[in-house]
């Protein structure tokens, strides 16, 4: 005997019903992770010795981007940087900020030795030199972070080292280094004497320029207080 047709109707909506719960309940497949997004899930959870097996030809400045602010050990850095093509200087490299790694780094609390190891690259000092989109060097970075302990000012000496100069640049909107260092007294001291230093051998130089224009004006008289023959004209 068949069933009624409305015990069907009622079968079918159940089955209906029961399915799309089952289905909005259900775990859905998770997108598959580019290396590069694993990489920084990774990262970001300081699983940094599973981040190091991960190494491979899918690395880019983007890698090195996302490794430097999270203090990384020195060993994953020199791995990042051994990644990039022959020829190209990776820590010269920059953001669409304008921004190197040393900027970053400067930036994020990292240890002595990364900002060291950022510095001596191929180029040595040019991260140092560089300016990023709002005419900050990494010493404004640096001196903008308020941590009031030994680290910051190692960090600081370190970038002064590269490039001196850049204690007496100012930013866009007219700020030095010296203007953005406050709550750490050894910071601005440090700052403070490498900016004295800096005026004094500028004012020097610009002294002794001066005092080789005026040599070239001289013109030496004799005992008698004659031009001498040579120049008696």
């Amino acid at each position: 005997m068949a069933a009624p047709r409305w015990l069907k109707r009622m079968f079918k909506k159940n089955k209906n019903r029961h399915y799309k719960r089952a289905q909005a309940f259900a775990p859905q497949p998770r997108p598959q992770q580019t290396p590069q997004q694993l990489f920084e899930s990774l990262i970001a959870r300081k699983q940094f010795t599973a981040a190091e097996r991960l190494m491979g030809v899918w690395v880019t400045t983007a890698t090195l981007f996302a490794l430097v602010p999270t203090n990384p050990p020195v060993s994953l850095l020199v791995q990042v940087l051994s990644c990039a093509p022959p020829h190209a200087v990776w820590e010269d490299a920059t953001n669409g900020a304008g921004q190197t790694a040393l900027h970053l780094a400067a930036a994020s609390n990292v240890a002595p030795p990364i900002i060291q190891r950022l510095l001596s690259g191929v180029t040595a000092c040019m991260p140092a030199c560089t300016k990023d989109s709002v005419g900050r060097h990494a010493l404004h970075y640096a001196c903008t972070t308020v941590r009031c302990d030994t680290q910051q000012v190692v960090v600081i000496d370190l970038i002064l080292q590269a490039y001196p100069q850049a204690v007496l640049i100012t930013d866009d909107e007219g700020h030095t280094p010296l203007d953005l260092a406050v709550g750490n007294d050894d910071v601005v001291q440090l700052l403070e004497l490498h900016a004295n230093e800096l005026r004094e051998d500028q004012g020097l130089l610009k002294h002794e320029a001066e005092d080789d224009e005026d040599d070239d004006d001289d013109v030496y008289y004799d005992d008698t207080g004659s031009l001498p023959s040579h120049l008696d004209w």
